[in-house]
């Protein structure tokens, strides 16, 4: 089930146009270059993770997310229409990016 459906029908959506697309990735790019992020979330956990690591990471998460990847999604939307878009709206983005931060607060809860 998409996020999408969960909302109210009169809701107006934030759409992806250039300028939203130019400040997000300025930001994403900023973001990126911090600590902790440039050491933890900007690849895959695939990228820097052992076997034995992944196995148990991909058994707790399974909606993997990376500040690499939310980029690389950024990137490709410019050479893709509208309609067919990773990123077709601002809540789009937003979702992938909590995504990222759900996923490490999941994983390193204690068990």
């Amino acid at each position: 089930m998409s996020w999408k459906s969960s909302l109210p029908p009169d809701l107006v959506l934030k759409p992806m146009i250039e300028s939203t697309t130019k400040e997000v990735h300025k930001m994403l790019e900023a973001f990126k270059r911090r600590e902790p992020c440039k050491l933890y979330f900007n690849r895959p956990v695939s990228a820097t993770a052992g076997a034995d690591f992944m196995r148990g990471y991909l058994t707790v998460i399974k909606q993997p997310m990376d500040l690499g990847t939310v980029t690389r999604k950024l990137e490709e939307d410019s050479k893709r229409p509208a309609d067919e878009k990773h990123y077709q709206f601002l809540e789009d983005f937003a979702c992938d990016c909590r995504q990222i931060w759900k996923n490490a607060l999941v994983f390193n809860e204690p068990r």
